[in-house]
């Protein structure tokens, strides 16, 4: 028992020996650059080389996005310039930025946002053994926050403006066409007009938009085809007998008329 006993407290001490050091320092704030990340120096009085850190195991709104004013709001009233930080576990994400844990008086900024429903767990980059937990924070604050209608009409649209953009480029780069074109009701919409132009720009692709008095929506483009159908005689054929209107065109009757 003595000899295994032995060999355990052996295989322990090379385990800690060999395990890396947690890193972590003491900074101070310079600027919180967004929702999700911040400026720091290692000088208190601010001087030297600004170092930039995003929050470890989170993504949160950011720009535009729904909710992004509030989430910058509760990072920037927490992290006034000069606050003293600890940043522990510096490490870069799979886009090559530096992401680690932001602690001010022991609080995690990370768990902060979180708990106030301002951000959501980084599914492909928090590996550490909190995250499980950061997940059951994260559904326990979704669960318990009111739908505020217009974040979630924002969120549709940025969902919608994703799938026309993914769809647009997909098609261009099998087709290998260079040139976009689209139309119909959507496209009377400013900001995904603003959108594709932008982003299949970038692509070298150029996109062509009708003025907004030419997007008309479906509907209306076929109850214009049928207004025009009633108008002319030859498409359709009067019945007196119970005051409805038949058009053979389309093959239905439409109501019961008084002509």
């Amino acid at each position: 028992m003595c000899a295994v006993m032995r060999s355990l407290l052996l295989l322990l001490t090379l385990c800690l020996l060999a395990a890396e050091p947690v890193q972590a320092f003491v900074a101070y704030v310079r600027a919180v650059e967004d929702s999700d990340c911040i400026s720091v120096t290692r000088s208190r009085n601010g001087k030297g080389e600004a170092e930039v850190y995003y929050f470890y195991g989170i993504s949160a709104p950011r720009g535009r996005q729904p909710m992004a004013v509030d989430a910058k709001a509760l990072v920037r009233r927490m992290l006034k310039p000069g606050t003293r930080v600890t940043v522990q576990s510096p490490l870069k994400d799979d886009k090559g930025r530096e992401r680690a844990l932001i602690y001010v008086d022991g609080v995690s900024l990370s768990s902060s946002l979180l708990e106030a429903g301002l951000a959501w767990v980084d599914r492909k980059n928090c590996k550490a053994m909190f995250c499980p937990r950061w997940y059951r924070t994260e559904q326990e604050a979704a669960a318990g926050r009111t739908i505020h209608l217009p974040d979630l009409a924002a969120s549709f649209e940025a969902a919608v403006f994703d799938v026309q953009y993914k769809k647009a480029w997909s098609a261009l780069r099998e087709t290998g066409a260079r040139e976009y074109c689209i139309g119909g009701g959507v496209a009377a919409n400013p900001h995904l007009r603003a959108m594709l132009a932008r982003k299949l720009g970038r692509q070298g692709v150029r996109v062509t938009v009708p003025p907004q008095n030419a997007c008309t929506d479906n509907a209306a483009m076929i109850a214009e085809v049928a207004r025009r159908k009633l108008a002319d005689a030859e498409t359709y054929a009067h019945s007196e007998a119970h005051g409805s209107i038949f058009i053979p065109a389309v093959g239905y009757e439409v109501g019961a008329l008084e002509c």
